[in-house]
C-alpha cells in the first residue's frame, strides 16, 4: 500500500515538475531566445547595411578620383554647346576653320536665338498583306521643321533650355576648300552646329573687289545656313540684386494753401 502511494507521489511530482519546467519555457526562457534571435537578425541586417554603404563609399571615392577628368569633360561640351549664343566665339571659329580651308568668309548674318525642339520623323503605317493604301490628295511626304520640331506625323519633345540661333555663311574659294570648310563646320569646329541649308555658285575669274576676294574660273561660293545650339543651365539659381525702396516724396501740410502770399507780401 505504502508502495503505491510512494509510486503516486513520484508520478505527480515528475508531472507538476514538467509542468513547471514548461511554464518557466514560456514565461522565461522563450520570450529570452526569441529576443536573442531577434537581436541576431537585427545584428546581420545591420551588418549587411554597412557592407553596402562601405562599397557606396569604395564607388564614390573611386569616382572622386577621376572628378578631375570629368570636369574637363564637361567643359570639352560646354565648348560645344555653351549655356550662351556665345556668338564672338563662334565667329572666330568659322574665321580660323576658312584660315584653314584657304577660303575667304564674305558675309555672316546671325538671327534672334529662338526655343529648340528635336524634329521627330513622322510615323507611317505600314498596309498588311495585299491591300491597297487609299489615295490621297498629296502626295508629299510629312515634313519636319528643325527648328521647331514640328511636323505632320509627329511632334518633337521639347529640350529645357534648349536654344538654336540661325546663322548663314557665305565663303569664296576653290571647290575644295569650300568643301573643306563646310566638314570643318560640320565635325571641327569645336561648336554644335546644324546644317540646314546649301546654296553653291560657280564664279567667273575676277579681281579682288569689294571685299569679295580674286576668283579663278571653277571657284565657288558657298551659302552655308544652319543652327548653332545652346544649352542654358536649367539648374542654377538665379540671382537679384535687393531692390531699395524709394524716397517718399515730401507732402506739402493739407490744411496750409501753398498758393496764398506769403506774409508781408
Amino acid at each position: 500500500m505504502s508502495t503505491q502511494k510512494s509510486t503516486t507521489w513520484i508520478v505527480g511530482t515528475g508531472i507538476l515538475a514538467v509542468l513547471l519546467f514548461a511554464a518557466a519555457w514560456m514565461l522565461a526562457v522563450g520570450p529570452k531566445l526569441t529576443e536573442a534571435s531577434d537581436a541576431d537578425r537585427a545584428r546581420e541586417n545591420v551588418e549587411l547595411q554597412n557592407q553596402i554603404l562601405q562599397t557606396e563609399i569604395v564607388s564614390l571615392k573611386t569616382k572622386f578620383e577621376s572628378i578631375d577628368q570629368a570636369k574637363a569633360e564637361l567643359a570639352a561640351l560646354h565648348a560645344e554647346m555653351p549655356t550662351t549664343g556665345a556668338l564672338a566665339e563662334l565667329n572666330l571659329q568659322l574665321d580660323g576653320a576658312a584660315v584653314t580651308a584657304g577660303v575667304r568668309i564674305t558675309l555672316i548674318t546671325v538671327q534672334d536665338a529662338v526655343s529648340a525642339t528635336p524634329a521627330v520623323a513622322p510615323v507611317v503605317e505600314v498596309p498588311s498583306g495585299d491591300a491597297t493604301p487609299a489615295p490621297t490628295d498629296s502626295a508629299t511626304p510629312a515634313t519636319a521643321d528643325p527648328l521647331s520640331g514640328s511636323s505632320t506625323g509627329a511632334a518633337g519633345r521639347a529640350v529645357n533650355g534648349l536654344s538654336a540661333t540661325p546663322v548663314s555663311v557665305t565663303v569664296v574659294g576653290s571647290y575644295s576648300g569650300t568643301m573643306a570648310f563646310l566638314k570643318a563646320v560640320q565635325t571641327t569646329l569645336g561648336r554644335v552646329v546644324l546644317v540646314t541649308g546649301l546654296t553653291a555658285t560657280s564664279q567667273a575669274k575676277s579681281l579682288e573687289s569689294a571685299g569679295k576676294p580674286a576668283t579663278e574660273r571653277g571657284d565657288v561660293a558657298l551659302v552655308i545656313t544652319g543652327l548653332a545650339f545652346s544649352l542654358a543651365d536649367v539648374t542654377a539659381v538665379p540671382t537679384t540684386a535687393p531692390t531699395e525702396a524709394a524716397p517718399a516724396l515730401p507732402q506739402p501740410p493739407a490744411d496750409k494753401n501753398p498758393f496764398a502770399p506769403a506774409a508781408g507780401a
